[in-house]
């Protein structure tokens, strides 16, 4: 006898993807000047692309500090780099965003699928008021950020190319996860998706608290003398990838029971 059952499994399958709806990217939960933005962040992998409290900038006043829109934190790039914003497939809507020293710096955004660039805006920012962008790129795996020229601004302390940016408007989309097996906890109520090989005598499904790990059904399997066995062969599987399966079970009977891998022979990935 045993208590089912299954199946937990975290799976990639890279195919299928949801919305993953963000707020406003403020960054006002970011702390630590001058420290990158983590990879992560949002869902998303970020590279020269660095955090700090421009209200309380040591080089204040800056256009670092003007552009602040929420509270005090803002991120910065540019200064000779590219900033590099990618993660598996995202919008790129919007942001405000600002020169740190220079009048009429040069922005550059541009979105990239898979290698092929298939947007490129370039913007002239003010170092004392921050820019309202629009840049509706739709469904981009990499945005790169690059800044240039314009003149240095009067009482400024700072010097170089660098822009700051707040409240970026973004939408990540992120893989959708199907379960490794087909109703693995036999919640449709039957054995769908399940196929049985052996001795299948006392095999059934139950609604028996005794046999039930979770949600209404579970497996009562005690077939006597002989081997009988449980299995399927369409996972969701992809190749390179790792995979772990778990289960419940619970043994009622006494004397002589066993419970393992059945012999290959059977059938291909069976429990």
């Amino acid at each position: 006898m045993m208590k089912a059952l299954l199946l937990s499994a975290l799976v990639f399958a890279g195919v299928a993807v949801r919305l993953s709806a963000d707020p406003v990217l403020k960054f006002d939960d970011l702390g630590g000047d001058f420290l990158p933005v983590p990879s992560g962040y949002h869902e998303l992998s970020w590279s020269s692309i660095f955090i700090l409290d421009a209200v309380h900038y040591a080089s204040n006043p800056s256009g670092l500090q003007a552009g602040v829109i929420s509270t005090n934190t803002v991120i910065y790039g540019g200064g000779g780099s590219t900033s590099i914003i990618s993660a598996g497939m995202f919008d790129f809507l919007s942001a405000y965003v600002t020169a740190a020293f220079n009048d009429n710096l040069q922005f550059e955004a541009k979105g990239f699928i898979k290698g092929t660039l298939v947007y490129d805006v370039t913007n002239t920012l003010s170092a004392t008021a921050p820019t309202l962008i629009q840049f509706n790129f739709y469904g981009v795996d990499e945005v790169d950020l690059t800044s240039s020229g314009g003149t240095h601004h009067a009482g400024y302390a700072g010097s170089g190319t660098v822009f700051g940016m707040d409240n970026l408007s973004i939408q990540t989309y992120v893989p959708f996860t199907p379960p490794l097996l087909f109703n693995g906890g036999f919640e449709t109520g039957d054995f769908s998706g399940w196929s049985k090989f052996g001795n299948s005598n006392n095999t059934f499904l139950s609604t028996n608290p005794a046999y039930i790990h979770s949600g209404t059904n579970g497996v009562q399997i005690g077939p006597v003398t002989t081997s009988g066995s449980l299995g399927q062969s369409a996972f969701n599987t992809q190749i390179g990838q790792s995979y772990t399966i778990s289960f419940w079970i619970e043994n009622f009977g006494n004397g002589g029971n066993t419970f393992g891998n059945p012999a290959p022979t059977l059938a291909p990935y069976l429990l």
